[in-house]
């Protein structure tokens, strides 16, 4: 059995399957005798659902004895920077009957047909956890975040405010995060953007000002 990696984002997702487990006990008198059916899907590739789902799938079944199902979103061809085409989630008709989605989705582009199957189930205001990412788990329906979680997502970067031809550092905690800060903002189309090599404490102990 394959281990997740040790990396600071598997305590993030330890926390939220706590989250989702409270959240899903409140389903059991739904059916009254019945077990409450629920169905997780992973579908990102850089919070380690596709571990941490199965894992919250064992517990379910084990210690409050629910009838839950798994499905995973394949790899589809990248096509821009982590939004890819060509992806399905093999037997999503699971939904169908669903109690409870809990989703772990990120920027997916779906067929048509499998995106209308989510609309179906949401239509009416069935029950949804919306783990981390999932406020903007679909490329090709941009309007399910305030439709359906009455969020207000856009972007990790509130860059809205700022003149794209000024000169802007970047520094954090973890170089590999500024990197990452400093490379998406090249693609938003700021012209001048550096990575401060020392980080944010070398940074603040030379009296740099610091960005709120």
């Amino acid at each position: 059995m394959k281990s997740p990696p040790n990396r600071p984002g598997c305590r993030s997702a330890a926390f939220c399957i706590f989250s989702a487990a409270l959240a899903i006990t409140a389903l059991l008198p739904v059916r009254g005798a019945e077990r409450a059916k629920i169905v997780l899907i992973s579908g990102e590739y850089e919070y380690l659902s596709n571990f941490t789902f199965p894992a919250l799938k064992d517990c379910l079944v084990r210690d409050f004895g629910l009838d839950v199902t798994y499905l995973e979103r394949t790899v589809g061809e990248v096509v821009q920077r982590e939004k890819t085409a060509g992806e399905v989630i093999p037997e999503l008709e699971a939904i169908e009957d669903a109690d409870l989605l809990v989703l772990g989705i990120r920027r997916t582009t779906l067929p048509e047909a499998q995106l209308n199957r989510f609309k179906r189930y949401f239509r009416p205001g069935r029950a949804v956890v919306a783990v981390r990412t999932t406020s903007h788990a679909f490329e090709n329906w941009k309007a399910w975040d305030p439709e359906v979680l009455g969020g207000n997502y856009h972007s990790h970067y509130m860059v809205t405010f700022l003149d794209r031809n000024e000169p802007h550092i970047v520094y954090g905690t973890d170089r590999r995060d500024s990197g990452r800060a400093a490379r998406r903002l090249h693609e938003l189309g700021f012209r001048w953007v550096y990575d401060y090599a020392g980080g944010f404490a070398e940074w603040k102990a030379g009296g740099n000002p610091i960005g709120q």
